[in-house]
């Protein structure tokens, strides 16, 4: 039953991961079997209205993981779910405070690629007493929660008709591979020379030109066939909207390539040529080193990105 699968999903996101397969597979036993004596009394299957309220009068998926949970010192079984999502955002928030942070010192840095590990590495410790003062204060509060049995209304008023569908982890969005699709066909347009864009900019009403540098000449080739591979899985993904092994490997090795062609390229000190090296632009300084800054900036970003590609593919990966 589709409800008993999305109440089931519910309940998942409130449990620790090490214990969710055996308290699901246990849960969804006893639902099942409920349902099953109901509809064999009835000597019919439960209406949708009957089935959401069977779900409604099991609980909501909060305090139904919290009976399931060990008991604890500072934040009893009904208040933990709550505890454990808050604890769960606080330290998403944090991190990409920080992260965005790291990021923006990077790109301005002379040496992007060296100022981002010196502010990661700022950013883990400082990231580690904040992160750990704001769990401290949480607790707090939610130990208040449980030693004055505050409780929340909407535990009680909720609608099992309005829980989230079934994920499929292996399943693709196709407005994403559609964007896939078209970003890459026009870059691929853009790397042949078949559609141009602007290669200049104006600096006091004068137009200043520039060009990549022939450090991008080795990587054209590798380039053009990452480019390639990568509108082929794209195409594979919108007409077969779910994943497969071997799409999956290939976009592991897509990234992969791509992240080593970026490290070589970032190697380069020149990517980019001006025209009139010497200008000046404004606060910003020699226009040929910022645009150059920039350029080994970019592949900094891209670099991260694909890097979180391949973690996800390797999850999906394992999940199949």
């Amino acid at each position: 039953m589709e409800l008993v699968e999305r109440y089931l999903q519910a309940v998942k996101g409130y449990l620790p991961p090490a214990q969710q397969h055996d308290i699901i597979a246990e849960l969804k036993d006893d639902l099942l079997s409920q349902i099953e004596e109901k509809e064999a009394g009835l000597q019919r299957a439960l209406t949708d209205a009957e089935q959401q309220a069977f779900i409604k009068q099991s609980g909501h998926p909060m305090l139904v993981a919290s009976r399931y949970l060990p008991q604890q010192h500072l934040v009893g079984p009904t208040m933990y779910p709550f505890w454990w999502t808050s604890q769960r955002i606080m330290l998403f928030v944090i991190a990409s405070v920080y992260g965005l942070l790291a990021g923006v010192r990077a790109l301005t840095n002379a040496n992007p690629f060296q100022a981002f590990v010196q502010a990661l590495i700022q950013a883990t410790n400082s990231f580690v007493a904040t992160a750990l003062f704001y769990a401290a204060v949480i607790t707090i509060v939610f130990w208040f929660f449980e030693r004055n049995q505050i409780r929340f209304g909407f535990l009680a008023n909720w609608n099992p008709a309005k829980l989230a569908p079934v994920k499929n982890k292996l399943q693709i969005k196709r407005s994403e591979s559609l964007f896939d699709v078209v970003a890459e066909s026009i870059f691929l347009l853009w790397w042949v020379g078949a559609i141009s864009f602007a290669t200049s900019f104006y600096h006091h009403g004068k137009a200043v030109p520039f060009q990549m540098s022939p450090a991008w000449e080795p990587f054209w080739w590798g380039i053009l066939a990452v480019s390639i591979g990568g509108i082929i899985l794209a195409v594979a993904n919108l007409l077969w909207p779910y994943w497969t092994r071997r799409r999956l490997l290939l976009g592991i090795v897509l990234n992969v390539v791509a992240i080593g062609m970026a490290y070589m390229l970032f190697q380069q000190d020149v990517l980019i040529v001006v025209g009139d090296a010497s200008i000046e632009i404004a606060k910003f300084g020699n226009a040929g080193a910022l645009l150059n800054k920039s350029a080994h900036g970019l592949l900094v970003v891209l670099a991260l990105f694909w890097s979180i590609e391949i973690i996800q593919y390797t999850r999906k990966m394992m999940a199949r």
